[in-house]
C-alpha cells in the first residue's frame, strides 16, 4: 500500500513529476520517467521489494494504493546528482497496455506526483 505522503511543494520546480518517455502509439513496452525529490519514496511505496540498487535494473511488482497488482515492471533508480536531470529520478519499463499505464499514472498522482508539462 502507498503510505500517506506529505503534499509536495506548490512550486512546480520543486514538484516530483512523471512523463511517458517512449514513443506515442501501440508498443510492447512503455517507458515512464519520474523525476524530483520524492522519486525514491514513490518507488519504495509503489514497488513490492522497494527501490532497486542505484543504476541496477530490477523486476518489481507495482501495486496501487489498495495493494492491487498494476504490473510487473523493470525498474531503475538514479539518485541525484548523478542522473539525467541532476535530481533523484527513476524509470519504469511497463507493459505497453493502456490500462497498465493508466493504473500506474493514477497511483503516482495519488501519491503526490504530477504529470510533467511540455518542454
Amino acid at each position: 500500500m502507498l503510505p500517506d505522503f506529505m503534499p509536495l511543494a506548490s512550486h512546480p520546480e520543486q514538484d516530483t513529476i512523471f512523463a511517458v518517455a517512449s514513443g506515442a502509439g501501440r508498443a510492447a513496452v512503455t517507458l515512464l520517467r519520474i523525476s524530483g525529490a520524492a522519486s525514491g519514496g514513490l518507488l519504495d511505496a509503489l514497488c513490492a521489494g522497494g527501490r532497486p540498487p542505484a543504476r541496477e535494473a530490477r523486476l518489481r511488482a507495482l501495486r496501487d494504493v489498495a495493494g492491487g497488482l498494476l504490473d510487473r515492471a523493470v525498474v531503475l533508480w538514479f539518485p541525484g546528482p548523478s542522473s539525467y536531470t541532476g535530481e533523484d529520478s527513476a524509470e519504469l519499463h511497463l507493459h505497453g497496455g493502456a490500462a497498465v499505464l493508466a493504473g500506474v499514472v493514477d497511483a503516482l498522482a495519488a501519491a503526490g506526483a504530477r504529470p510533467a508539462e511540455p518542454g
